[in-house]
């Protein structure tokens, strides 16, 4: 038994090691003030490598003059890569066809788009964000009162939508304009924080973190159906997802209570 452990100890120690030489804690990003009582909720880099960043909750407010009063909101932040803040930074309000919309739900996550804009969920609505302005582009409500995840984009610009809560809604897909193409999965299993999709949006990494697991769905074309593939990360709570720069690696958190 002390001879296994040692051994056990040795491996756990070699692979911290060799996972660790490609990563050097540099601090923190900004810097420590940057706090919210909730937490974060998503983290986004756009093309120009401005870091942004949503934190659960509300960290700020807006005046509203037809209430002539402020409201909380929950920001998005956007930092220049150096840690200083962007000129439209912090996001307090998105305007959509004229139309200002306070940013008063909560954050749930946010993803950087094909063409380098992002896409940030506020509770049931999914923003386009213009990445060098900060302005709206579009927005789509898949449910309306059903919260959502993250959502992925694959390369050629389609956004796949899904709920936090299991059965409340299916995994949607959409092409990069919002327009609705169809469910891509019926059902969704197991509460949810993010899942990923393949680049060609072909292969589906389903995190319900609840299921202790990630389901894998695939299929052979956007013209046919999705279907369970593989069930990998057995043992795994995984809440968030990212692909490396050239797509050729998943990286997948672990840890929930």
């Amino acid at each position: 038994m002390k001879k296994l452990l040692t051994m056990l100890s040795f491996l756990a120690l070699f692979s911290t090691a060799a996972f660790s030489q490609g990563w050097i804690y540099e601090g923190a990003f900004p810097d420590t003030n940057l706090k919210g009582g909730s937490g974060g909720h998503g983290v986004a880099v756009d093309p120009d490598g401005k870091v942004w960043i949503q934190l659960f909750g509300a960290t700020d407010s807006l005046f509203v003059p037809d209430s002539n009063r402020y409201f909380p909101v929950r920001v998005i932040y956007v930092f220049n890569p150096d840690g200083t803040p962007a000129s439209f930074s912090p996001i307090r309000s998105v305007t959509i066809n004229g139309v200002v919309e306070p940013l008063y739900n909560s954050n749930r996550g946010l993803h950087t788009a094909h063409d380098g804009n992002i896409l940030a969920s506020s509770f049931d609505v999914l923003y386009k964000i213009n990445y060098q302005t900060g302005e709206g582009i579009a927005k789509v409500q898949p449910v309306a009162g059903q919260t959502l995840t993250a959502c992925p984009v694959t390369d050629d610009g389609r956004v796949f939508t899904a709920p936090v809560i299991p059965g409340a809604m299916p995994i949607k897909e959409f092409a990069a304009d919002f327009t609705f193409l169809g469910n891509a999965v019926d059902t969704t299993v197991g509460f949810s924080r993010s899942f990923e999709v393949s680049p060609d949006g072909n292969t589906i990494y389903w995190a319900g973190y609840t299921n202790h697991c990630v389901i894998v769905y695939n299929r052979a074309s956007e013209f046919d159906p999705f279907t369970v593939v593989d069930t990998i990360f057995k043992g795994f709570d995984s809440e968030s997802f990212a692909w490396s720069p050239n797509k050729q690696l998943l990286w997948a958190s672990s840890g929930s209570y």
